[in-house]
């Protein structure tokens, strides 16, 4: 039977592979990064660049973080708040009717469309960092 420990270490390495890996590809590719961050029409072109440029390293050090198992509460903060952003940001297109690439994971995996598939996966992405604090309150993660 899984203890709390191991399950709180394998959801966190699935969270910090998924960040990883789109922060990676996004940093392959940033002048499509910036367009895709441009794309959603939400930011000024200054706030736009700023987002985009903090965006693919914040998930990489958050989910290296999540990998490592260190500083666990800080990374789920931070993942949620950039996932909540992403849901955000979806929903606000979708409501606007705007027919975009979701950009998720740069451009070699950019296959799908803001719609419920990628509305749904920012939910599970932005749930899972809760459900890493809930498992990780009793335990001494920093």
């Amino acid at each position: 039977m899984l203890n709390r420990n191991k399950l709180v270490h394998m959801i966190g390495w699935l969270q910090g592979i998924v960040m990883v890996v789109a922060g990676s590809t996004q940093l392959q590719n940033p002048y499509f990064h910036l367009g895709t961050v441009y794309s959603y029409g939400m930011l000024s072109k200054e706030l736009g660049l700023v987002i985009g440029s903090v965006i693919p390293f914040a998930l990489i050090v958050s989910g290296l973080c999540f990998l490592c198992c260190h500083h666990i509460r800080g990374a789920s903060v931070i993942s949620v708040l950039l996932f909540g952003s992403f849901l955000v940001a979806q929903l606000f297109v979708k409501l606007e009717g705007i027919d975009i690439e979701c950009g998720c994971f740069g451009p070699s995996y950019n296959t799908s469309k803001v719609g419920l598939a990628s509305i749904l996966r920012s939910i599970v992405l932005l749930a899972t960092p809760f459900v890493i604090l809930f498992l990780a309150r009793a335990k001494a993660y920093p």
